[in-house]
């Protein structure tokens, strides 16, 4: 007799049960297959494939998503706009001392400060020549020395 433990094999009379299991998997495949296909179909005849909203609230707020958007885009704009209107000027009373603790030694700070007190305030005049064309904001920045 064949061995009581497979019980897998289609010898004599027994029904082959790996046959009937990759049938039964190839159905059940196609059937979800189809049922999948259907309720798509089904689905984007009622309209709830996406395209439209289901509830007022969820078209509330596909609405305020739009309106997000618009907003933040006006706003870029709006930056980019600003951005060019502005013109920086650096360093325009002398050069900025070093900040680092590193560069900067004990001995050399205290004379630093020295010159700046005993330095007269200077008048710098900023012209059209220092600032590009269609620039209305003038930003100075990174300056040091007695004004």
């Amino acid at each position: 007799a064949a061995s009581a433990g497979s019980g897998r094999s289609g010898v004599a009379g027994r029904i082959d049960y790996d046959a009937w299991h990759k049938k039964t998997k190839d159905l059940l495949t196609e059937t979800e297959q189809e049922e999948q296909e259907e309720e798509e179909a089904n689905e984007s005849a009622l309209g709830l494939d996406g395209k439209y909203a289901r509830s007022q609230a969820e078209a509330e707020e596909r609405q305020k998503a739009k309106d997000i958007k618009k907003a933040k885009k006006a706003l870029e704009n709006y930056h980019k706009r600003e951005t060019a209107l502005k013109a920086g000027l650096r360093g325009l009373l002398g050069p900025v001392p070093p900040t680092d603790a590193t560069t900067t030694t004990t001995a050399v700070a205290p004379k630093l400060e020295e010159e700046e007190k005993q330095q007269e305030p200077k008048t710098v005049r900023v012209t059209r020549d220092m600032i590009d064309a269609g620039k209305r904001v003038v930003k100075i920045e990174d300056t040091s020395g007695a004004s």
